[in-house]
């Protein structure tokens, strides 16, 4: 038995989160269908970024599963949840075991419309990474408000990116200040912001372990990653100097955790040049 319902007003936050994974990750995943959450998981081709997503069984206006693992496709899934969905539909998600395939459908009110999508072997590469992921210990801790926040200080600094070089650093310092810095375009211009905590400041609590980290990352992935903060309730960074970055989304009250690590790059050269 495995069987979801939730009404279309749900549906928003789904498309964008399939959005923002399939950005990611694509084709085929290991949808872990638990008694109490649904557990998806993915590795981007680089292995530069796993993405992990859970969500708890309270989002569903019904959730009856039997424990179920399906291998099934962010492409199929996000073709699907693009399509208009009005709030008052009734969106049902099931497994026919008979025809080996996951069907969607929309009721709403009148019409009917139903998908049906291949159940593929499920992937393992990721599986191990899983219980991993969050259990990483690294030293700097932000959390921040969510409604955009961090996704408008990336938009800010990107303006002046080189589309041969998005390296951006992140700093933290003993005082409380965290810096995020992009080297700019061949012309020499470059972008930096300063946050500390306090009033008016998106941060809610930051914790470090040391005077001073520091690491670059990816801006192309980030840009990608942080269009879920938009909806985001509360939006965790964590980083250490030349460690990987966490980021943990809170949405829908908690109902929905995603979670993305991400590995430093390797960045002597332009280290001396910031």
């Amino acid at each position: 038995m495995l069987e979801l319902m939730f009404k279309g007003a749900r549906s928003r936050e789904l498309r964008i989160l399939l959005d923002v994974v399939q950005g990611i990750v694509s084709g085929p995943r290991k949808w872990n269908f638990y008694k109490d959450k649904l557990v998806v998981a993915g590795m981007d081709g680089a292995s530069s970024v796993f993405v992990m997503f859970e969500i708890e069984k309270s989002f569903f206006d019904s959730y009856k599963v039997d424990e179920s693992v399906l291998g099934l496709s962010i492409d199929d899934l996000k073709k699907i949840f693009s399509r208009s969905i009005k709030d008052s539909s009734t969106v049902t998600m099931k497994y026919n075991n008979t025809e080996n395939k996951f069907i969607i459908s929309f009721d709403e009110g009148g019409p009917k419309v139903e998908y049906k999508i291949s159940v593929h072997v499920p992937e393992e590469k990721d599986s191990a990474f899983l219980s991993k992921v969050k259990s990483i210990p690294l030293g700097c801790s932000i959390k921040f408000e969510g409604g955009g926040n961090l996704k408008n200080l990336l938009s800010d600094i990107s303006i002046v990116a080189q589309k041969e070089s998005k390296h951006l650093v992140i700093r933290t310092t003993g005082d409380g200040e965290l810096t995020f810095e992009l080297k700019g375009d061949a012309t020499g211009i470059s972008a930096k912001s300063v946050i500390k905590k306090g009033e008016g400041s998106p941060i809610i609590e930051m914790v470090t372990e040391s005077d001073k980290a520091e690491s670059f990352y990816d801006m192309e992935y980030l840009e990608k990653i942080f269009k879920i903060d938009a909806i985001s309730d509360q939006t965790l960074v964590e980083f250490d100097s030349e460690r990987p970055m966490r980021i943990t989304f809170s949405l829908v009250d908690r109902k929905i955790e995603l979670v993305f690590l991400m590995a430093p790059l390797e960045t002597e050269g332009e280290a001396e040049d910031l």
